[in-house]
């Protein structure tokens, strides 16, 4: 009985750990989008910039998960103004930073779904759009890095 006992105590601590570290590297990821992200901000010249870089780290608090969607839009914007002031090529990410607007917005509401009904529907959709939330997050991650290596150039040679 003790064996069982500590094996479960065991598994436990283990789950735990794992979900430790896999909160721990996801929050590095979300750390290196966002200095991608501030980096998008700094590459605008400073009268287009939306708001100051450092602003995006509010993201990172849970009450503010709505500046993080108004603020990827507002980025984005910036940057395929600036981009169509140069004649190049891309949007700076502006539709697909709609588009998560959209996706997690309608995850937030699937999960109130599922919290009130409990619902299986809920449930597999909510898991469809986090995965398709997490698919544009990084498209939108590459468009903005993009958008910085188009615009680094020519910020550089306007200095």
């Amino acid at each position: 009985m003790d064996s069982l006992d500590s094996m479960i105590s065991n598994a436990g601590i283990a789950g735990v750990a794992a979900g430790l570290l896999v909160l721990h590297i996801g929050l590095a990821v979300f750390a290196s989008y966002l200095i991608t992200l501030q980096n998008g901000v700094n590459a605008l010249p400073a009268h287009k910039r939306p708001f100051v870089g450092n602003l995006v780290w509010l993201a990172i608090v849970p009450l503010f998960s709505l500046w993080y969607l108004l603020g990827i839009i507002l980025i984005s914007h910036a940057l395929r103004d600036e981009i169509k002031g140069h004649n190049l090529e891309g949007d700076g990410g502006f539709l697909i930073a709609i588009l998560i607007v959209i996706v997690d917005s309608l995850w937030i509401l699937l999960g109130i779904g599922y919290l009130a009904t409990q619902a299986l529907f809920f449930a597999i959709a909510g898991g469809l759009l986090f995965v398709a939330g997490v698919v544009l997050w990084a498209l939108h991650w590459s468009q903005v890095h993009t958008a910085i290596a188009e615009l680094r150039p020519r910020s550089k040679a306007h200095a």
